[in-house]
């Protein structure tokens, strides 16, 4: 079963302040970490800007993060996580998958489990937490997800497909804002809507970003993917200067007529390029080789500089490696001597990976050095950019002596 505190930043103020509570709130200050449901109900969103959630809730009440607070009461929650079970994989400070497979014996049914725990959270933590109950993970991910707040859903094994066909496709796990969009667009709106589509229909849209046609048949949109896909390769072809032999792999298609209209389309597309060519006919396999002279000096290279962040590499650091990275630097910087204070102003994502997946660690470091750790997340830098501060206490100056 999958286990998730409801709103647990905000549900930790209300629950420490009754004035907060059925009020619309936000933790945080220039950025949301957390929103009430009532402030929800407006719009408001975790990792919103401040200045937008004010707009969409002028009676939004904003409070300033108790990260200790949060990081006891994730404490008390996830000791009843392992009370309740032996096998307990944390997803973060505020929910996890617990294993109750094996508990029926001695515990009771998963459902009866489900509940006792909510109980439990409820009584001895003071929070309200959702809990989704089903065979595999993925399922009770969802099945949480569709019973906040503070609900418990079972999804029973003979029930999964009914439960989910009728479910928006947001409600997938992975499944974002822009892939929605993207699924929206050609008019899948519901789970059952994607489970009818063919594997190829759906690498299709999945391999075009969102301006494939909006075609009534999987057919259609194959024929549009490989349509777009054959004008994109003449103009990588001229970019890259890429010669010698290239083995075009497009997705099958099987009527011959747009076979025929995609060979069209490679040859008219083409034409620009001043390079020797000769383009074969695409095989009942969907491969079509290709032929090309080198002309010589890529027109990238006139075209294009090294990239500032990645340096021509292609890539840049993860959030988890950038995270530790300034991690040690600020362990580095408060094992110096009279730092009172370090204030640090990351990327959004590195900033929440160090406040959720490094708390405790910042709290030791806290304790351990005497000093305060204030992290900022400022989502207007880039990957790499980043402001660390080291304050260090005032020297007093030495009484006067007098003449």
């Amino acid at each position: 079963m999958h286990a998730d505190l409801d709103s647990f930043y905000a549900s930790v103020e209300q629950r420490d302040d009754p004035s907060l509570r059925d009020k619309p709130i936000a933790v945080g200050g220039g950025v949301v970490l957390a929103a009430s449901y009532e402030a929800k109900a407006f719009g408001v969103r975790t990792a919103m800007s401040g200045g937008t959630a004010r707009r969409l809730c002028p009676n939004l009440i904003e409070v300033s993060p108790r990260f200790g607070a949060y990081t006891e009461a994730s404490k008390r929650v996830f000791e009843i996580f392992h009370d309740t079970s032996p096998i307990v994989e944390a997803m973060s400070i505020d929910e996890a998958f617990i294993d109750v497979a094996g508990l029926w014996r001695i515990a009771g049914t998963p459902t009866e489990i489900a509940t006792a725990l909510r109980r439990r959270v409820a009584d001895d933590v003071g929070l309200p937490i959702s809990v989704g109950v089903a065979r595999t993970k993925f399922l009770a991910k969802v099945a949480s997800a569709v019973s906040k707040p503070n609900g418990l859903l079972v999804v029973e094994p003979d029930g999964e497909l009914d439960f989910l066909h009728p479910l928006p496709v947001q409600r997938l796990w992975g499944v974002g804002n822009v892939t929605a969009t993207k699924l929206h667009e050609r008019g899948l709106h519901t789970v059952a809507d994607v489970a009818s589509m063919s594997p190829e229909a759906l690498v299709a849209i999945d391999v075009n970003s969102g301006s494939t046609s909006k075609g009534k048949n999987f057919e259609e949109t194959i024929f549009q993917a490989n349509m777009e896909a054959a004008k994109e390769l003449a103009r990588q072809l001229r970019l890259r200067d890429l010669g010698g032999l290239v083995v075009v792999d497009f997705i099958d298609m099987r009527n011959s007529k747009h076979v025929r209209e995609v060979e069209r389309q490679v040859k008219t597309a083409m034409k620009r390029d001043k390079a020797k060519v000769d383009i074969s006919r695409i095989s009942r396999f969907g491969l079509m080789q290709i032929s090309r002279q080198k002309m010589g000096s890529p027109i990238e290279s006139g075209n294009y500089k090294v990239c500032e962040h990645c340096r021509g590499r292609g890539t840049v650091r993860s959030v988890e490696t950038q995270a530790l990275f300034y991690f040690r630097r600020i362990h580095a910087g408060a094992s110096r001597r009279q730092v009172t204070q370090i204030s640090c102003r990351f990327p959004l994502d590195v900033a929440e990976y160090l406040l959720n997946n490094k708390r405790y660690e910042l709290i030791e470091l806290e304790e351990k050095y005497q000093t305060r750790v204030v992290v900022t997340a400022d989502p207007s830098l880039k990957p790499s950019e980043h402001e660390i501060t080291f304050h260090k206490a005032e020297k007093e100056e030495p009484p006067q002596k007098q003449a």
